[in-house]
C-alpha cells in the first residue's frame, strides 16, 4: 500500500511560490553581475557625448587630458552639440573597434532616439581622451 504525502496542499503551493521566488531573484542576480555592462569607454563615450548634446563645455574637462581640453572650444562644443542634440536622447553605446586598430583608439556606434552616429577617441595613458571626433550621423524622421 502506498503512503500518502503528510503536507497539505497549501503549504505545498507555498512552498513552490517560494522556490519560483528565489529562482527568479538569483537570475536576477546573476544577469546583473555577469550580464552584458557598459566598459569604462563606452561609459565615457556616453558621458561626452550627452554633456556635447547640452552644449556643456565644463563637464568634458574631466574626460580630457589638458591639450584636448585647449581643442574643446565653446564654438566647437556647439558645432558639435549643433549637430548631436538634434538626434534626441542618448540610447545606447557600442563600443565597435575593428582589430587592428592602434593602442588606446576606441570606436562606437551610438544609437538615439532619432538617429546613430559614430564616435572615435584617442585616450593617453592615463585613460583621458587625447583626441575626439565623430561622423557618420544619420537622422531617422
Amino acid at each position: 500500500m502506498m503512503q500518502r504525502s503528510t503536507i497539505p496542499p497549501a503549504k505545498t503551493n507555498q512552498r513552490n511560490i517560494l522556490i519560483a521566488a528565489v529562482a527568479i531573484v538569483l537570475a536576477f542576480v546573476l544577469f546583473r553581475t555577469f550580464g552584458p555592462h557598459e566598459n569604462k569607454f563606452e561609459k565615457m563615450a556616453g558621458d561626452v557625448t550627452q554633456a556635447i548634446q547640452k552644449n556643456d563645455s565644463a563637464a568634458l574637462a574631466k574626460d580630457f587630458d589638458a591639450t584636448a581640453r585647449e581643442q574643446m572650444t565653446r564654438q566647437r562644443v556647439g558645432a558639435a552639440s549643433d549637430v548631436l542634440a538634434p538626434l534626441g536622447k542618448l540610447k545606447s553605446v557600442k563600443e565597435d573597434t575593428p582589430a587592428g586598430t592602434a593602442d588606446r583608439v576606441h570606436m562606437f556606434v551610438l544609437t538615439f532616439e532619432h538617429g546613430t552616429a559614430r564616435e572615435r577617441f584617442k585616450y593617453d595613458l592615463d585613460g583621458k581622451a587625447a583626441g575626439f571626433n565623430y561622423d557618420q550621423v544619420v537622422v531617422n524622421k
